[in-house]
């Protein structure tokens, strides 16, 4: 291939991602000279320029997955506000796991309630060189009106979000919320999709904005504001184009509650919570045990490591590492 045709085709590609890019206020600010001195920018900046890694295989279909997903959730809530985000979170994981194989979810009978931990399920997502641990409760939001006493609800145990921050931290995993709703949203996604149901929002920012400065009305616009659609936990450029890691994005959007450092003596910790650079073995034994349902010694061999939480949904992109034997590992 010609010097002046391989020219073109990387400037091409250039302004492809600057484009892209460019959706993603965090990145980049929006440039007064246009795309084309984006991309001599991203072509003349390695390091803040175009990648060599690519998303892995199936990334982008796993984005679809999340995204037709979280578009039903819009559409269910549209037509049957009452819904609870019980039957929503449930409908959720499993219709995620459902459509693909690194989608692995399970529900636990044995478990310490979410109203002692302030978390609904855990999340991990594997890659080849780390991986991310979320602490995630779910919340739906009415369509208008004040939504502070959701935030700041209260049981007998304290309040959720103190709960869920604490247990976070305990478990060295990053605490978010899922919030449900059937309204068009503006969200910080540059990109400004209005059509999904399902938002990820860091519940120490949440705490911060509309908890600690006192009971204040809140409407939900304010909350949606900051928050991402679900699908860009997969979708985003910045995931994307990175290929194996989630730091860009959630350095980008998530600051406040990604620069927390993970606990003194956290095990397999990468410095950031909830960032692991060893996937833990329960973790692991779920990915290669629940390939065809998880088995009932599953839960007696790692009870300990679950026992505050309901639900398990790990998405696995380390290739090669999905195992498919149920078999029950050697005792010690």
């Amino acid at each position: 291939m010609g010097k002046p045709i391989a020219g073109a085709m990387a400037r091409a590609q250039a302004v492809k991602k600057a484009r892209r890019r460019q959706q993603c206020r965090p990145l980049l600010p929006v440039n007064p000279q246009g795309l084309d001195a984006v991309a001599e920018q991203l072509l003349q900046s390695p390091e803040n320029g175009l990648s060599t890694n690519k998303s892995p295989i199936g990334m982008q279909r796993d984005s679809d997955i999340l995204l037709n997903a979280s578009r039903y959730i819009r559409r269910w809530l549209r037509g049957q506000p009452a819904v609870k985000e019980e039957s929503l979170t449930d409908w959720l994981l499993y219709d995620i796991s459902s459509k693909s194989p690194r989608f692995r979810y399970a529900a636990f009978s044995r478990h310490t309630e979410a109203r002692e931990t302030g978390a609904d399920w855990e999340w991990w997502i594997l890659f080849p060189r780390r991986s991310f641990r979320f602490r995630v409760q779910a919340k739906k939001l009415t369509r208008d009106g004040d939504v502070y006493a959701s935030l700041a609800y209260t049981n007998k145990n304290g309040l959720q979000i103190d709960m869920l921050l604490a247990s976070s931290d305990r478990a060295n995993a990053l605490p978010f919320y899922a919030f449900y709703t059937g309204s068009p949203s503006q969200t910080m996604c540059g990109a400004q999709r209005h059509d999904e149901g399902a938002f990820l929002g860091g519940a120490r920012r949440m705490f911060s904005d509309f908890i600690a400065p006192g009971k204040k009305q809140v409407q939900p616009a304010e909350v949606l504001r900051r928050t991402t659609p679900l699908s860009c936990l997969l979708g985003c450029p910045l995931v994307q184009e990175q290929g194996d890691d989630l730091l860009r994005f959630l350095g980008s959007y998530y600051a406040e509650d990604f620069q927390g450092r993970a606990p003194s003596g956290a095990p397999q910790q990468d410095g950031h919570l909830g960032v692991y650079d060893q996937t833990p073995q329960f973790v692991t034994s779920f990915v290669q045990a629940s390939a065809e349902g998880l088995p009932e010694w599953w839960e007696d061999e790692f009870g300990e490591s679950i026992r505050d939480v309901k639900a398990l949904l790990v998405y696995d992109l380390r290739k090669g590492k999905r195992g498919h034997s149920s078999l029950r590992p050697a005792s010690p």
